[in-house]
Order: C-alpha cells, then sequence, then structure tokens
C-alpha cells in the first residue's frame, strides 16, 4: 500500500521528537496516537473519526480507557465536553495520551508541537499549551475504545522528579491564563494535583482559598464556562474534604460553609459515608 511510509531515524530521538517528527511528515487528515504495548478496540478510529467530522469545535480528541496486565481493571472515565475537559485540566491530565488523535495539519498550521526537550509529561504540557493561548477544543469519547497497559517500565515511574517539574511548569502556565501568578498558590495547586495531603486543617483552608480564587479570577479572565469550573472545583473540594475526615465533623462543617458547596451536590450515599467516617474520628486540632 502506497500510503504506508516506513519512517527511520539514524540515532535513537526518543519518544517526543518521534511524535513532533509524526507530526511534521503525516501527509493524512489524522493521526493516531498509541503506544505498542497498548490494544485499540476495533471501532476506535472509526467513532473518533465521525466525532471529529461532527464536531469542529474539536481539534484533539481522546476516549475513555481501561487497564490490560493488573486485577481488578481500572476504568479512566475521563470527562467528554470540551468546558468539562478544560476546566479538569487544572487538576488532572484527563486525556489518555495513547488514545489521542488529532489532526496534523492544524497543529502545523498553529505552530504546535511536543517540546522536544522533555522526555516526560509532554502530553499535559502540550494539552496544557494548546488551551492557553490557542483555545484549542480537547474533548474525549465517553466510551471505553482503548486498552491500556500497565508495567514497571512506564516512563513516567522511572522519572516520576522530572514528570514533577513538568507538571509544575504547566500548572503555573494555567494560573497565569487566570491572573493567579501568586507564589503561595503554587504549592497547594501542586498538593491537589498530586494529592499528596498531609491532612491539616491549615492545609484545607488553604485548599479552599485557592479553589475559591480560581472561581472568582475567572468572572474577570472568561477564561473557563463559570458553570463547568463552578461544578469542577465544588467537586475538587469535596474530594479533598473526604481526604481530611481525620479532622473529624469539623471537615464537614467547613464543607458545608464553603461557597463552593452550593456548585457541587454529591449522591447521598456518599454524603453520609463521608459524615460517618468523620464522626469516627477524634479531631486533629490546629
Amino acid at each position: 500500500d502506497p500510503r504506508i511510509r516506513l519512517l527511520r531515524n539514524e540515532t535513537n530521538l526518543g519518544l517526543t521528537k518521534n511524535l513532533n517528527r509524526l507530526i511534521d511528515e503525516a501527509g493524512g487528515t489524522y493521526v493516531a496516537r498509541m503506544d505498542s504495548d497498548d490494544v485499540a478496540l476495533p471501532t476506535r478510529f472509526e467513532e473518533q473519526v465521525r466525532f471529529l467530522k461532527n464536531r469542529t469545535d474539536v481539534q484533539i480528541l481522546g476516549t475513555w480507557a481501561k487497564t490490560l496486565g493488573r486485577e481488578p481493571d481500572i476504568v479512566y472515565d475521563h470527562p467528554a465536553a470540551p468546558d468539562d475537559v478544560r476546566a479538569r485540566l487544572l487538576f488532572e491530565c484527563c486525556m489518555t495520551h495513547s488514545s489521542v488523535i488529532f489532526a496534523p495539519a492544524f497543529l502545523r498550521d498553529q505552530g504546535m508541537r511536543y517540546d522536544g526537550d522533555l522526555r516526560v509529561g509532554q502530553d499535559y504540557e502540550l494539552w496544557c499549551r494548546a488551551l492557553h493561548p490557542h483555545g484549542v477544543g480537547i474533548a474525549n469519547v465517553p466510551k471505553v475504545l482503548q486498552r491500556l497497559r500497565l508495567h514497571r517500565g512506564n516512563i513516567s515511574r522511572k522519572r516520576f522528579q522530572a514528570q514533577v517539574a513538568v507538571t509544575r511548569k504547566s500548572l503555573a502556565l494555567q494560573r497565569r491564563a487566570l491572573g493567579l501568578d501568586v507564589p503561595e498558590y503554587g504549592p497547594i495547586h501542586e498538593t491537589i494535583f498530586y494529592r499528596t495531603f498531609a491532612g491539616t486543617y491549615e492545609e484545607l483552608r488553604l485548599a479552599e482559598e485557592f479553589l475559591v480564587a480560581v472561581l472568582r479570577s475567572n468572572k474577570e479572565t472568561e477564561i473557563y464556562r463559570q458553570e463547568n469550573l463552578a461544578r469542577t472545583l465544588g467537586r475538587k473540594y469535596y474530594e479533598i474534604c473526604r481526604q481530611h475526615t481525620t479532622l473529624g465533623l469539623r471537615v464537614c462543617a467547613a464543607y458545608g460553609r464553603s461557597e463552593l458547596a452550593r456548585h457541587y451536590r454529591p449522591r447521598a450515599l456518599s454524603a453520609c459515608r463521608t459524615v460517618l467516617k468523620a464522626a469516627r474520628r477524634r479531631p486533629a486540632w490546629p
């Protein structure tokens, strides 16, 4: 088939530079990203191409994914709508890289490439840069169309510290877009992203302060759709409160008082479990 071209490198360029070469060399309409040991389900490409043809507001498209090689299976049910993906990228990489499809011509026209100096975290860095300042539409097909193999050889596990540095840069980019280039927000933003909480009330207070600042700043900058952002921030604060139930019922009171609670209503069973878990704890007063 003359449409198939085998590209060879004289030296090992590494993943990131090969991805950029693919963007530059691709002559087809779409590029579908996939790791060699993952599995694309039979209808993946068909469904993604159909989606992109029907949605001209989306330029980068992923799917839900399910793990291979571990028990029990994990399903990565990322947000689907572009406005929800945009908001969630503030706190997580909600795209499975090996499930992504995009139009290389669009990236070339925008002058967008992966950062060739990065060996890890290049996907999250590109998604954040695609949003700020390019405003690229990023979405997910809400269906498991990719099987993702997890094993000890995963790149991110080998070079975790390097990935932390890349994530720190990407989080700072998103804060600057909101006008929140405040030094003290960096550590708490990173803590929320990695969920590395120490379980203190001061930490909970700082998290709420930061999330409220994001919500209020967006009213002026209008970077995100306010309704989607508010729901994302409310959900995130609820998740943080659940991680601080060692503080006792005080954490439930903190959530109830917060303006963020107005924007997210947890399921009744989840809320009851959170209250019961907090009630069994002896509060650790600051």
